[in-house]
């Protein structure tokens, strides 16, 4: 079922001038429903991506290395900035620090911020701005990338230049270059502030228009809008395989909001290809990878099972597999693992949504 209400790159798939001969598939096998699919083993996998990682390396050594955070450069190109933060593998939030990298010059900093669990958003352009989104008390805090830059040595506390309210349960982030804005995702919606001469403005709240709500988001470039996955139901883990999921797709341009059932259970992170929306969907009957076109309608593909799959009486997140997928808005190729069996099952998802349904 569909609902819509409301009124309110093609990428470039060129390979580096290092490129090394990509890993071949073992085999080639038919899916479950016909369509192509290709499986590696995810060691070759990994091993292709730290050689590329390597020679990236290199390569930037080469250009001049690696500068200390606080050396001074002249003729610096405009900062491409980055950040890290995160809760690890501790059950409680305890590290208030945070790490900005200046990928242009390789200059560093680490500053000390508020301990918790924060997401982070970079608005960029000719003074680029961190966003941290924070829990409990919920916050969207904006720090100006050039001082957190020129932080001394030591982790100093910083101070944000200016803090907007949120709901303490915050949780999913996403950044928008094009208008400036940043959104954090809680219990009551999503929430906007566009980037001002200042710093933030808060605008208004754009509702999940659901019972149930988004634990993440993710721009889509292509067909400018915002996505994530709604989860509803009763919050027990144990009764995961009756809970709600929904697609919600917010359109960008004309304000309006999509709604796109997709069956009980459990439907993790989405990917976007280059004409479709890819889901995980995890339940006792069946996995499935499911594909909502861009004319709202869905294909589903029996996926093979997982050994440790989750299951009745049990929860989905303790010793348990779960699936990953991942897609490239500029082709048709989907990826899913399956769980630890160091597979990934490659699918074709234009032939997929050509076949009849």
């Amino acid at each position: 079922m569909t609902k819509s209400t409301g009124d309110r790159r093609t990428e470039h798939e060129g390979g580096s001038r290092d490129e090394q001969p990509r890993p071949q598939p073992r085999d080639v096998l038919p899916g479950p429903g016909g369509e192509r699919t290709q499986q590696i083993p995810v060691d070759e996998l990994k091993v292709q991506l730290i050689r590329h990682d390597h020679q990236d390396e290199q390569r930037g050594l080469q250009r001049g290395g690696h500068r200390g955070a606080g050396q001074q450069h002249c003729g610096r190109a405009t900062p491409q900035p980055g950040g890290t933060t995160g809760l690890g593998k501790n059950i409680e939030p305890w590290s208030d620090l945070l790490t900005v990298v200046d990928l242009a010059t390789g200059e560093a900093a680490r500053v000390r911020t508020r301990a918790g669990e924060p997401g982070v958003t970079v608005l960029g352009g000719g003074d680029p701005l961190v966003v941290l989104r924070h829990r409990q008390p919920g916050a969207l805090a904006a720090h100006r990338f050039a001082d957190l830059l020129a932080a001394r040595p030591g982790c100093p506390t910083v101070t944000p230049d200016m803090v907007l309210p949120l709901p303490d349960d915050g949780h999913g982030d996403a950044q928008d270059p094009d208008s400036g804005r940043v959104f954090a995702a809680t219990s009551e919606g999503v929430h906007p502030a566009r980037r001002m001469a200042d710093g933030l403005a808060a605008e208004a709240v754009i509702p999940w228009e659901s019972p149930a709500r988004g634990w993440y988001l993710r721009l889509d470039t292509h067909r400018r809008a915002l996505w994530s996955t709604l989860r509803g139901g009763h919050p027990e883990p144990l009764r995961w395989p009756d809970w709600t999921n929904q697609a919600w797709r917010h359109d960008l341009v004309t304000g309006r909001t999509h709604l796109t059932d997709l069956g009980p259970g459990l439907v993790f992170r989405l990917a976007l290809a280059r004409d479709h929306t890819v889901f995980t969907h995890v339940h006792p009957d069946g996995d499935e990878l499911v594909l909502l076109c861009a004319d709202e309608t869905l294909r589903r593909v029996p996926l093979p099972a997982m050994d440790g799959a989750p299951s009745r009486g049990g929860t989905p997140w303790e010793g348990v597999q779960r699936r990953a997928v991942a897609a490239s808005p500029g082709s048709d190729w989907v990826a899913v693992t399956r769980g630890g069996h160091g597979e990934v099952h490659i699918f074709d998802a234009g032939r997929i949504t050509r076949r009849p349904a």
